[in-house]
């Protein structure tokens, strides 16, 4: 029972780490974007905003809530992680500006 219990901890702490938040405008997050240098176009969704990457190699999109700030990146794991990764310390970068 203990290790099942350490196991949902752990997992908690993880989506915590992994869980990217962006409370600006959509302008300031396309901007934090471009610096990645991978080519992508912007799609309005209703709730959400869509950005395509277009790489040539993977399927990775990225959703936006405006209204509760939650970023998700979606798509190939390989170049997911990289991209996401990236932009955590992006978005870190800004909140310390």
């Amino acid at each position: 029972m203990a290790t099942n219990l350490l196991s949902v901890v752990i997992i908690r702490e993880l989506r915590f780490i992994f869980l990217m938040n962006f409370q600006g405008s959509l302008e300031e997050l396309q901007s934090v974007v471009a610096q990645l240098n991978v080519p992508c176009h912007w799609q309005h969704k209703g709730a959400y905003e869509l950005a395509l990457f277009d790489d040539g190699v993977s399927n990775l999109k990225l959703n936006w809530w405006p209204q509760t700030g939650e970023i998700r990146l979606v798509g190939d794991p390989e170049v997911r992680n990289d991209i996401q990764g990236r932009i955590q310390a992006l978005l870190l970068e800004l909140q310390q500006d």
